[in-house]
C-alpha cells in the first residue's frame, strides 16, 4: 500500500510526500493520537478518527472530535484487540462517523475568513502603515526589569514573610519555655515534698 504514495525525495535522507495519508481518498480511517495537529489534518481532509488520546491537549481533542461525531475515543488504559476492532468497525462502517467528518471538512474548506486570507490582509496592512509598531506598542514594553519582575513587591513580601517566621517562632519558644519551666518547677515542688 505504501509503495503507491508518491514521494519526491529532497535529500537522499528525507523524503517529503506530496499528500499526507489522510488527503489521500483511499483512507478511510485515521488512528491517531489526536495531537493538535493529526487531528486538525483530519478535520481538513474529511477523515474518521480512531482516537488514542494520550496525555496534555489529546484529550480535550479527543472529546471534541466525539462531540463532533467524527471520531470514536479509546480509554488507552483499557486498549484490547476487542476495542481496537469495536472503534475500527464504528468508523469505517457506522455512517455518522464519515458523514460529519465530510461535513467539518466541508464547513472548513467554506469558513469565511480562511487563514491564509487573514495573513495576507495583515501583512499587505502592516505594509501599507510603516509606523503602525508605534501605535500597537504596550505601554509594558517600556518597562524595566525591576518594575516587570514586581521586585518591589517581592522585596516587602519576602520581608514579611521574614518577621511573621521570626514573631512565631519567638513566640512559640517563649511558649515552650514557659510550659517546661512549670513543669520543672513542678517537679522541683514533688521533690521537696517527698524529701
Amino acid at each position: 500500500m505504501l509503495q503507491q504514495v508518491k514521494c519526491e525525495c529532497v535529500t537522499s535522507d528525507l523524503p517529503v510526500c506530496d499528500k499526507w495519508f489522510t488527503n489521500d481518498k483511499r483512507t478511510k480511517g485515521f488512528i491517531s493520537h489526536v495531537g493538535l495537529n493529526s487531528y486538525l489534518e483530519s478535520c481538513y481532509a474529511g477523515v474518521p478518527i480512531l482516537a488514542i488520546p494520550l496525555f496534555v491537549d489529546q484529550k480535550h481533542n479527543a472529546e471534541s472530535g466525539r462531540l463532533l461525531e467524527n471520531t470514536y475515543v479509546l480509554d488507552k488504559t483499557e486498549l484490547s484487540e476487542e476495542n481496537i476492532v469495536k472503534g475500527l468497525n464504528a468508523i469505517l462502517n457506522d455512517e455518522r462517523f464519515y458523514t460529519n467528518s465530510k461535513r467539518i471538512a466541508k464547513m472548513l474548506a467554506e469558513r469565511p475568513n480562511p487563514a491564509k486570507q487573514q495573513f495576507l490582509e495583515w501583512i499587505e496592512f502592516i505594509a501599507a502603515n510603516p509606523m503602525l509598531h508605534k501605535q500597537l506598542n504596550q505601554p509594558g514594553a517600556q518597562m524595566g526589569p525591576f518594575q516587570y519582575y514586581c521586585v518591589d513587591i517581592l522585596l516587602i513580601m519576602s520581608i514579611s514573610l521574614l518577621i511573621m517566621s521570626y514573631v512565631i517562632f519567638t513566640v512559640l519558644k517563649l511558649v515552650r519555655n514557659g510550659v517546661f519551666r512549670v513543669k520543672n518547677e513542678e517537679n522541683l515542688k514533688r521533690k521537696n515534698k517527698s524529701e
